[in-house]
């Protein structure tokens, strides 16, 4: 602190501020970055980088958001198909958006350092956007908006400089703006803000309302002018895109109705993006859910924050502006958090909390951090308990974004296993082949999205427009691409530039529901897996076991660069071998795979999945240990009653006969009370 003192520095000034920020923005979003993967829409654009390289990016929306593309392909450059290296970028497009509105601050309220940390800290850990992980898809939509705060500053700082220097100063602000909304639609909304800041900033100049108003007016003029030119485009593309505009139809038909209710929705906009977003962060986990030790990591680190942060705004010199902060902060944030829903409003997206609505309450970040910021100012009460509020809800908010983060490792565990099993169950697959199933146990990825690491697996030299494999999940595509789950009829999908070819008879039925093992269906065996959901139950037949090739010249395996190294130690990599020798009828082999997986520390995570074994066993005349198993397998599940019994009927009408076999018969018989057995 001396030597500070006699450097004339300042450790708490606007120059502590970025690095301050980069701490939050790490504690936040970074602790969990190894173990995280890609979601949702991530998949179909790393993909696509595979497959055609840089050209793969550059191809992304390219009709409607022209320069999204040329984002990613740059972080491409750099990350490649790199998981970790994807999550870091989209930490360092956080910050840069955080350190950008910063100094946008500056610009617009000179004197005002405290309330710009605070606003600063709270945009940058807002809880209700929670979508900071699905990088690639966030990282195209986050630059931007740190493109945008750069425009506003640029343009602040146009105003008070000298008129040359200010043309240039306009000119880059007008060209980061197109560049931004170039580059994603998410802040057309905002863009509606630039006279209340030009308005803000010009007061200090114009002494009158009318000279005030016209210097407005002329600053605004050029951004107008090219604000309108690219909404008006982007309203004319959108009729043959992605979210067409819906609401100048509805205004037409009824236009005070539409009135009304698009006044509804941006009224629960606000209530969502801010009431409910901040309320958001004082939900606490529970152990049980939870567990115990995300739960004492969860509270140390909002406990770490909450210090860090008090005692960092603490030691900041009080603001030096004597004017009253919180009309301006107040009537700009409130402003702020209408303006942003509109391009939603017309496009018919809901904002929610919920994933994956949630993506878009980005645009509602400023005006919530700032309102809550006004709202605070106007307290009647000393700066001490306004710096706990702020640091109490920052470090609750970090907390937000870690349950957040625990959230989608969880998620990329299951992803990574589902996929890693259905290698290990089907090594090969037949192309035009699709796989059906119901919701997989992930938040954060649809079928839609798991069906270009699914290609990626199975065809990773594709080449051409014709897509090999396709994930359906049969509650979503029951009307649409599966209308019935008749045989014979044909499956057609397009996805991007590919088009699906297939038909009810190539398919498979696949389940996960961890820490169960992958069941990939056999009609044969497992029509009665016990408590089949009925859609599930209904597509078993089509089931088609055919189109797995057991022995193919180059087995699918997961690409190393995207995700964790295989372990071929657990239940499951033993379940599923024995699964695929029991479809090929090499009962010696799954009796082999037995001997080594019931020796394992690991055991079976539900009771169907001995029933291979109890085959393997007594196909190959170890009939005690098949009754063991048969009688620990009911044990463990009552309702696996109606399965077994299928499967000792199919064993005892075709093992070979003998003393061994009748003594089986019997012991079964005692066990099951099965009502069909020979």
């Amino acid at each position: 602190m001396r030597l500070a003192q006699k450097l004339k520095l300042d450790p708490f000034g606007a120059r502590s501020v970025p690095p301050a920020l980069l701490l939050l923005c790490v504690l936040a979003y970074g602790l969990l970055i190894p173990f995280l993967g890609f979601f949702w829409d991530d998949w179909p654009w790393i993909w696509l980088k595979h497959l055609q390289g840089g050209a793969g990016f550059l191809s992304v929306d390219r009709l409607f958001r022209p320069l999204a593309g040329e984002i990613l392909w740059s972080a491409g450059l750099i990350a490649g198909q790199s998981p970790v290296a994807w999550q870091i970028l989209s930490l360092i497009a956080r910050f840069l958006a955080a350190l950008a509105l910063f100094w946008m601050l500056r610009q617009l309220w000179p004197g005002r350092l405290n309330r710009q940390v605070w606003i600063a800290f709270l945009f940058l850990v807002y809880p209700a956007f929670t979508q900071q992980f699905v990088a690639i898809n966030s990282l195209r939509h986050i630059l931007p908006l740190a493109f945008y705060f750069l425009s506003i500053g640029l343009m602040l700082q146009a105003v008070r400089a000298n008129r040359k220097p200010g043309v240039g100063l306009h000119l880059a602000s007008l060209a980061v703006m197109l560049i931004a909304m170039l580059s994603t639609d998410y802040y057309y909304g905002l863009e509606l803000l630039r006279p209340a800041f030009l308005w803000i900033a010009i007061h200090r100049e114009q002494k009158t309302l009318s000279a005030r108003l016209k210097a407005v007016l002329l600053a605004w003029a050029p951004y107008l002018a090219g604000f309108i030119a690219i909404a008006l485009w982007r309203i004319w593309i959108s009729q043959t895109v992605n979210y067409p505009v819906t609401y100048s139809e509805e205004m037409s038909s009824d236009p005070a109705g539409s009135l009304g209710i698009a006044a509804q929705i941006l009224a629960r906009n606000v209530w969502q993006t801010f009431f409910a977003a901040w309320a958001s962060v004082f939900e606490f986990p529970a152990s049980a859910a939870f567990g115990q030790k995300k739960t004492i990591f969860y509270w140390l680190l909002v406990a770490g924050c909450f210090v860090l942060g008090l005692a960092y705004l603490l030691n900041q010199k009080r603001d030096n502006s004597r004017k009253q902060f919180w009309p301006e902060a107040i009537s700009l944030g409130l402003l702020a958090l209408v303006v942003a829903g509109l391009p939603f409003l017309l496009t018919g997206l809901s904002v929610g909390l919920n994933f994956p609505s949630n993506r878009l309450t980005l645009p509602m970040a400023f005006g919530s951090s700032l309102l809550l910021v006004g709202l605070l100012d106007l307290l009647p009460c000393r700066r001490l308990f306004k710096i706990l509020a702020v640091s109490l809800v920052v470090a609750l908010a970090v907390g937000v974004q870690y349950r957040a983060a625990a959230s989608y490792q969880q998620d990329w565990s299951y992803q990574q296993e589902f996929l890693r099993q259905l290698t290990w169950r089907v090594p090969g697959l037949e192309p035009n082949t699709a796989l059906l199933t119901t919701e997989l146990p992930n938040s954060y990825s649809t079928d839609n999205s798991l069906t270009a690491p699914l290609n990626w697996i199975y065809a990773p030299q594709l080449d051409g427009k014709a897509l090999p494999y396709l994930l359906l999940y049969l509650e979503l595509r029951r009307e649409s691409t599966l209308p019935s789950l008749a045989p014979g009829l044909p499956i057609q999908a397009r996805y991007g530039e590919m088009t699906f070819s297939g038909s009810t008879d190539r398919t498979l039925l696949v389940y996960y529901a961890p820490p169960a093992c992958l069941r990939v269906f056999n009609p044969q065996y497992e029509a009665h897996y016990p408590r089949l959901n009925d859609w599930l139950a209904e597509a078993m037949p089509l089931s088609n076991l055919d189109v797995i090739q057991a022995a193919p010249a180059t087995p699918a395996s997961l690409p190393g660069e995207v995700f964790d190294p295989e372990s071929e130690t657990s239940w499951c990599y033993y379940f599923q071998k024995a699964d695929l020798a029991r479809q090929m009828e090499d009962w010696q082999k799954v009796a082999e795979i037995g001997e080594i997986a019931f020796r394992l520390d690991d055991s079976p995570n539900h009771a169907s999945e001995r029933v291979p074994f109890i085959q393997g066993y007594a196909y190959t005349g170890n009939w005690e240990r098949a009754v063991e198993l048969t009688a620990q397998t009911i044990e463990i599940n009552k309702f696996m009653g109606p399965m077994l019994c299928d499967t000792w009927q199919d064993i005892l009408r075709n093992a070979a006969e003998g003393q061994a076999k009748d003594a089986a018969v019997q012991a079964i018989q005692a066990i099951l009370s099965c009502p069909n057995l020979p």
